[in-house]
């Protein structure tokens, strides 16, 4: 055999010689990589290439640690999220754990790292934070502003341009406040101490409505609800005279709640208004305003067609004997003996449109029913003491509980006008002490009384 050249030995231990080199630099790191950190390796942003775990968790400590809310949008649909860091901002001492990212290396490859860097994300973190300085920054989320709010609506029906159809509803984006705050404090605890997170979901959290689109039954609700607006009330003025009421004019009374049709009290009254104010011959001869609102809330709720008459009211003022009447529009009283009137004054009477305590008498026939000198009047705010009470009513009216008459009001100064437009009455007929006084020798027990508008 021949023996090898010195050259071709030389050859031959250099190339075995780089292999062990080789091979020994490849055993290092993968020994020494189990407990470090691998080349041009960074942690958020920070390089802690070849450090221990130790080495590295000291460095990143003053990495900024922070929580992300996911949070809905003011459409109800897509996520919004906003960044809270704690370490700035709710002066949290929070250490990395950087464990599992160094556990996480493939250290048969440590090699490859020195031609790419790695980049790499810290979760895991132990520490405490500033809770107080935290709510305060949670009182600000983008969920709790009002102008982002969107409440959970059911689907339902409205009555629009004199038009019903039905609005979808929906989830919408509005939160209770406690309970986003109770799961964001357990969240970001977990995340603190290492058990957790630093992403904090709210989406499920958000209030649900109750019935979503499709509910079938409003189909069936909007065709009752249309046949209520389809229907045509006539209204008899007298035997040659009748008009209808229906299509706009109709659903201008009615309002809609909670899928249902009620009549509006005070559209009712104005309509009434308009129809005697019309129709009225004379303030002798005048259509009774309340019984005709009275029979129209009767049947405003049909969904068949129907047919009211009005009511007449005839002046008595041509009685033989004596007569007391009142003027609502004129704030006037009258009275009069035989036909001729012996005096009028100015009165104060209720309002309905007031306030609920303040009540107008209705239009109608009455009569004195009592009489007394010295009397206390008192009702759910006031007691008054008059000098002059003449009470009346009619059978109907005292079914109700109430009690009218007229009276003096010494609180006063002026009467008349349209002082019950704003001072109205608690529902007596108020009058200047004198002009009471005369009433009260003047009208007996049985005297007819007519109230018009």
């Amino acid at each position: 055999m021949k023996k090898m050249n010195k050259k071709k030995q030389i050859t031959l231990i250099c190339i075995l010689s780089f292999f062990l080199l080789l091979a020994g630099t490849y055993l290092f790191g993968l020994i020494f990589f189990q407990s470090h950190f691998m080349p041009r390796t960074y942690i958020n942003n920070i390089e802690v290439s070849m450090m221990n775990k130790e080495s590295a968790e000291e460095l990143t400590s003053m990495i900024p640690s922070k929580v992300y809310i996911i949070e809905r949008n003011s459409d109800g649909v897509k996520a919004y999220k906003e960044m809270i860091d704690l370490t700035n901002e709710a002066s949290a001492v929070l250490t990395h754990d950087l464990e599992p990212l160094l556990a996480s290396q493939d250290t048969s490859l440590w090699f490859l790292s020195l031609f790419e860097p790695q980049q790499l994300e810290s979760v895991n973190v132990y520490g405490e934070y500033n809770k107080d300085q935290y709510l305060k920054l949670l009182d600000d989320l983008y969920c709790f502003k009002e102008e982002n709010i969107v409440y959970p609506a059911d689907s339902h029906i409205e009555y629009l341009d004199h038009r019903l159809q039905i609005v979808e509803g929906g989830d919408g984006s509005y939160i209770k406040k406690e309970t986003a705050i109770e799961k964001i404090l357990q969240d970001t605890d977990a995340f603190v101490k290492g058990s957790g997170r630093n992403v904090i979901d709210l989406r499920s959290l958000y209030e649900k409505a109750e019935k979503q689109t499709g509910n079938v039954n409003l189909d069936e609700k909007m065709s009752t609800l249309q046949k209520i607006l389809d229907k045509t009330i006539t209204i008899n003025v007298d035997a040659s005279t009748s008009f209808s009421l229906q299509d706009d004019e109709l659903g201008d009374l009615l309002i809609l709640k909670d899928n249902e049709f009620t009549y509006d009290d005070v559209k009712l009254e104005e309509y009434s208004r308009k129809v005697a104010d019309q129709y009225n011959v004379s303030d002798e001869e005048y259509i009774d305003r309340s019984a005709l609102k009275a029979s129209l809330r009767e049947v405003l709720l049909d969904s068949e067609d129907t047919t009211i008459d009005v009511d007449w009211v005839y002046s008595t003022a041509d009685y033989d004997e004596k007569l007391i009447e009142v003027s609502y529009s004129k704030q006037k009283l009258y009275y009069y003996e035989n036909g001729e009137l012996v005096f009028s004054c100015d009165v104060v009477t209720g309002n309905d449109d007031f306030a609920p305590e303040s009540e107008a008498i209705p239009a109608g026939t009455y009569h004195v029913q009592y009489k007394k000198r010295g009397a206390t009047l008192s009702g759910a705010d006031y007691t008054e003491y008059v000098e002059y009470w003449i009470g009346f009513g009619s059978e109907s009216y005292y079914d109700g509980g109430h009690v009218i008459g007229f009276h003096d009001a010494s609180w006063r100064n002026e009467f008349g006008g349209n002082i019950w437009q704003n001072d109205p009455s608690h529902g007596c007929i108020n009058m200047p002490t004198d002009m009471v006084a005369r009433l009260y020798e003047l009208a007996d027990i049985g005297t007819p009384i007519n109230i018009y508008y």
